[in-house]
């Protein structure tokens, strides 16, 4: 992604870590976690327990479907 797009991550550090992060690196991080997760719990909640597929390309295309109704959805 850095090279594409010039976007660079920061993992999270741990709280007894002795080179701590900026309090508002560790808020961005913190918001931006937070929205990610929640994205994706609405996300899984969608899908069934099981997909059931024969091939590749029906379980990609299941996937693709699932994502189009979360869109969907949500709009």
């Amino acid at each position: 992604m850095k090279e594409s797009i010039n976007i660079m991550f920061k993992p999270l550090r741990k709280k007894n870590s002795k080179r701590q992060e900026a309090p508002w690196v560790q808020y961005i991080q913190n918001v931006t976690r937070k929205q990610v997760e929640t994205c994706f719990s609405r996300l899984t909640n969608l899908f069934p327990k099981s997909i059931h597929a024969v091939t590749s390309k029906g379980f990609e295309l299941k996937l693709i479907l699932f994502i189009i109704a979360f869109c969907v959805q949500f709009l």
